[in-house]
């Protein structure tokens, strides 16, 4: 199939043609030509004003729950959701049931998204039922296509981790650790200042994130091997990172979406929507964070996007799941809350997540692959045909939104949203 974008924004500083309109013609999975009144017959012609195309949005925290979790919607639907918000990859975390543990479960994921459009990267377990003491099956769940690893917020031990960081190193993947882990009999549910006072729920001081972020560290030192952390959250840690990066430590990190839009006030009137881990902090560290972001000490940004069933959402908050759907609304939330221009959203989405998550670049540029993304920076966001129960538990669902994707290429596929 022939598709030609016509009078499309590039939006890619890794291309020629940025900041110009141009039309685009794609021919078996490969740009033919960039140029403009391009006119071909037996193309599918895509117009639509203010048209925007960049090169694929990447997301790297996805909760696909599958196997064991099919209420949540599975792989397909995870997908599905992933092209409604404009993502040509995203990384898909191990916390499943059983967990993505060894070589059949990375096989498992990668073919039943083999046929999509969006190119599915599994994330494979750091220890074996993410329980943080033996080391998972590594070495085959990279040979079978994982090249990060995770437990996600499970805690490992350190010479659990010690082991995994030297192992990983001699055939070269990378691990990625948690900036919070979830655990204990009473875990903490809020920020530890106002929210924990005004609600009276158990208090997460930024503490545990600075020790957690100081051994990571010592780790990368440690071992000498580079390392990915996610989930940065609070303003005190951003100095620890700054100053390793400064020594040449191979460390890079990350943002959740949530910690960029939202501070500890959301949680004051018990609303599930906005139970995350790591926790909603305060304005100051909110601020600090898209600061960090827009200077690049914090390299990416990540959905976190963790898929729940109304009955594990609809009770207690301490009772309640962690987390909500966020694939779809991704690029919508951060034009709307977090004040960052959407040429600076686009960059990021991808081209910084890219590079982060080591997966190449693909300039838009005649004879390259296609790997695009189609956006519409004015234009209301649209729910679309999102999952009816991920709308329902988004903490977006109620705030009119700018910012709208039509659509995503990559290869010969091709996922094309209606436009209002």
């Amino acid at each position: 199939m022939r598709i030609l974008l016509k009078a499309v924004r590039i939006t890619d500083v890794q291309s020629s043609h940025n900041n110009t309109s141009k039309d685009i013609l794609i021919s078996n999975g490969t740009i033919e030509a960039i140029g403009t009144r391009l006119n071909v017959d037996d193309a599918l012609i895509v117009a639509q004003p203010q048209l925007h195309v960049s090169q694929g949005w990447v997301d790297f925290k996805s909760s696909l729950m599958d196997p064991g979790f099919d209420e949540s919607g599975g792989i397909a639907k995870g997908l599905d959701q992933a092209a409604l918000g404009g993502f040509t990859h995203i990384g898909v975390l191990p916390n499943d049931l059983p967990a993505s543990d060894s070589r059949t479960s990375i096989e498992y994921k990668l073919r039943m998204a083999e046929n999509h459009a969006v190119c599915l990267h599994p994330i494979g377990a750091i220890t074996q039922k993410m329980a943080g003491n033996s080391l998972a099956e590594m070495y085959d769940m990279f040979q079978a296509g994982a090249r990060f690893f995770s437990d996600d917020l499970s805690e490992q031990r350190t010479e659990t981790t010690v082991r995994a960081l030297q192992y990983t190193k001699d055939f070269g993947a990378k691990l990625i650790l948690s900036s919070t882990f979830h655990c204990g009999e009473q875990p903490s549910l809020v920020h530890e200042g106002t929210a924990s006072l005004r609600t009276g729920l158990k208090g997460d001081s930024d503490m545990e994130e600075r020790l957690n972020i100081q051994r990571a560290i010592e780790l990368a030192k440690y071992v000498e091997c580079p390392l990915h952390i996610s989930g940065i959250s609070t303003q005190s840690v951003l100095f620890m990172i700054e100053k390793a990066k400064s020594e040449g430590l191979q460390i890079t990190c990350d943002t959740n979406l949530m910690n960029l839009c939202f501070n500890e006030e959301a949680t004051l009137n018990f609303d599930t929507r906005f139970k995350t881990k790591p926790v909603l902090r305060t304005e100051i560290d909110r601020i600090a964070l898209i600061a960090a972001l827009k200077s690049g000490l914090i390299d990416a940004v990540v959905s976190d996007h963790r898929p729940s069933i109304t009955d594990t959402k609809k009770t207690m908050f301490d009772e309640a799941a962690i987390g909500s759907p966020q694939l779809s609304t991704v690029f919508a939330a951060l034009a709307h809350y977090s004040g960052l221009k959407t040429d600076e959203i686009v960059q990021i989405l991808s081209i910084n997540n890219r590079k982060t998550f080591c997966i190449d670049a693909c300039p838009i540029e005649s004879g390259n692959p296609v790997d695009m993304t189609l956006y519409i920076p004015g234009s209301h966001f649209s729910w679309g045909n999102t999952n009816p129960q991920h709308r329902e538990l988004s903490p977006f669902n109620e705030v009119p939104m700018l910012g709208q994707v039509h659509g995503i290429l990559r290869g010969h596929k091709a996922i094309l949203n209606h436009v209002d």
